[in-house]
């Protein structure tokens, strides 16, 4: 009797898998289509939520695992003075290594095999032999580490090595500039430098938190203490009125540049000085420009972290004396060595001067901020004022440069994600209207049937699936239209806080015109194979099913 029951429960199972393997091939049968658009809707969702998860989670330890096998720098520290005492600051207990660094951008660096062709400038060479070794030491992707002592080896990020398509052991040409336009404070990448040539051999491929590519860029290469020790740069001076005098100029700024402090934070100034007055707007995000010496229009960033807002009193100091300002406004300012553009503060030049009266220095930095008039490239533009300069005595020491597009061109180079996120959501939404009218067509046969009996037509059963793919696109419309503008604005709030940029309520008439036109023709092009489908139902042989 065990026998029997176990052969018996065996034949249940058998039977059992037997209708449900016809189960499937009949329903696979009458409904493949609607089934391979779902399992195609599906496998694309989670596909890209995958993709996403994964790479969000390698992108969120990417910079801890860099961290932590690089020695990183925990302090920065810009003296901006000559001949800074670093060896007190070496011999605080707290201190462990120091890494010293030159800015210099006189060099052009390019492969000894394409004759100037993918120039590059120097990463911040290290003015000591613990910069890359204990301090910043690089986490080697190809190669070994240069040798602190030879001037003759460098190392490269991936950017530049990919951008150029080299390898380890290859040569690389440096045009340094010569030594009175090192004394000018030449930039190689405005102009040709004049100086010698050097043969240098790149030995490894590296990469850490301050020697880093950024997205978009063309990498750049890292040189030695050993080349650091034979090549120094020098100040510069203003070239102003020949190149704002010229037709391409909408704006031009006289700029000096100091480092103040106020609650421990420091404030990378800057001085709003027009030239023959053609002013660069400044976008504000509250409150306006100063206007007298006691004023300060402080950066976003900035004013969070010391609590202000228009009207607050400061106090700042930039010399000797403490000096009290009024907060007259929240505002952006020139991306800067030592700033983002959301870090800093701008002031009247009587301010400036009342607030470093007695510095060791009179600036840090000074330059001119030029706005090109609309339709000017900046690449044609920047040429023309540095032709302009040239002509001028002592002129082409002063090369005009295109400003570094930095945090702000990585959100333009974003700009594409929401448009493609927008048109997957379109994708999925006209997937499932498809589906639910296809889905009507075959659920509802039997109602079409006996509406077709009763003597409705071809062009009226259409109909019907065309009315309810417009009764969906209508409801939808209704209800994404509002919550859609009121979530956009909400979290573009939020991003544009967080970023920050100028907030600028997102509204675009265009869009609003022409959504519900072309949602309404998409539905009813979606309606156009169901309806066929409806109109082709057969009432007898349907209700002969039934």
């Amino acid at each position: 009797m065990c026998g029997c029951g176990t052969s018996g429960r065996s034949l249940g199972r058998g039977v059992s898998i037997d209708v449900a393997v016809t189960w499937l091939r009949l329903e696979a049968r009458r409904r493949w289509g609607s089934l391979l658009v779902l399992a195609l809707l599906v496998a694309l969702a989670a596909g890209t939520v995958l993709t996403a998860i994964a790479g969000a989670r390698r992108g969120q330890t990417a910079y801890d695992r860099l961290w932590a096998r690089t020695l990183p720098a925990t302090v920065g520290v810009l003296a901006n003075q000559p001949d800074f005492d670093w060896s007190k600051v070496e011999a605080l207990p707290e201190v462990s290594a120091t890494g010293l660094f030159a800015v210099y951008t006189g060099a052009a660096v390019y492969p000894a095999s394409q004759a100037g062709s993918g120039a590059a400038g120097l990463e911040f060479p290290p003015a000591n032999a613990s910069l890359t070794n204990t301090v910043e030491r690089p986490v080697l992707l190809q190669g070994r580490r240069a040798n602190p002592a030879r001037a003759d080896e460098v190392m490269a990020t991936p950017h530049y090595m990919s951008a150029n398509h080299l390898r380890v052991g290859d040569e690389l040409t440096v045009h340094l500039s010569s030594p009175a336009q090192a004394a000018a404070g030449f930039d190689a990448s405005t102009g040709r430098p004049l100086g010698p040539r050097l043969t240098v051999h790149i030995v490894g491929v590296v990469r850490s938190p301050f020697f880093m590519d950024q997205p978009g860029d063309g990498g750049g290469v890292v040189s030695t203490y050993g080349f650091f020790k034979r090549y120094r740069r020098g100040p510069a001076a203003p070239v102003e009125r020949a190149t704002a005098a010229s037709p391409l100029v909408a704006g031009y700024l006289d700029v000096r540049v100091g480092g103040a402090q106020a609650k421990g934070v420091s404030i990378e100034s800057f001085t709003y000085t027009s030239v023959d007055g053609k002013r660069v707007p400044v976008v504000l995000t509250a409150g306006g420009m100063p206007h007298s010496p006691d004023q300060i229009t402080l950066a976003p960033t900035t004013a969070r972290e010391l609590g202000a807002g228009v009207g607050s009193a400061l106090r700042l100091t930039g010399g000797p004396h403490m000096r009290t300002m009024t907060v007259s406004g929240i505002g952006f300012v020139p991306a800067g060595p030592h700033n983002n553009y959301d870090q800093g503060a701008w002031l009247t030049p009587a301010g400036f001067d009342r607030l470093f009266l007695g510095a060791h220095f009179a600036f840090k930095f000074h330059a001119a901020l030029v706005a090109l008039k609309p339709g000017v490239a900046t690449g044609t533009g920047a040429r023309t004022l540095t032709t302009t300069a040239a002509a001028i005595k002592g002129g082409a020491a002063f090369p005009f440069t295109p400003a570094q597009g930095g945090p702000v061109q990585q959100l333009k180079d974003l700009e594409v994600l929401p448009t493609a996120l927008g048109g997957f959501l379109a994708l999925l939404a006209a997937g499932a209207v498809s589906y639910a009218l296809t889905t009507t067509v075959r659920r509802r046969a039997h109602e079409l049937g006996v509406l077709r009996a009763l003597g409705m037509t071809t062009r009226q059963a259409r109909l019907v699936i065309i009315t309810q793919a417009t009764a969906l696109a209508v409801v939808g419309l209704a209800a994404g239209i509002p919550l859609g503008l009121l979530a956009g604005r909400v979290i573009w709030r939020e991003v544009a806080n967080f970023t920050p940029l100028a907030y600028h309520p997102p509204f675009s008439p265009w869009a609003l015109a022409l959504v519900a036109p072309a949602a309404l023709v998409a539905a009813n092009a979606l309606a156009l194979s169901p309806g066929w489908r409806a109109a082709r139902l057969r009432p007898a042989h349907i209700l002969r099913k039934e």
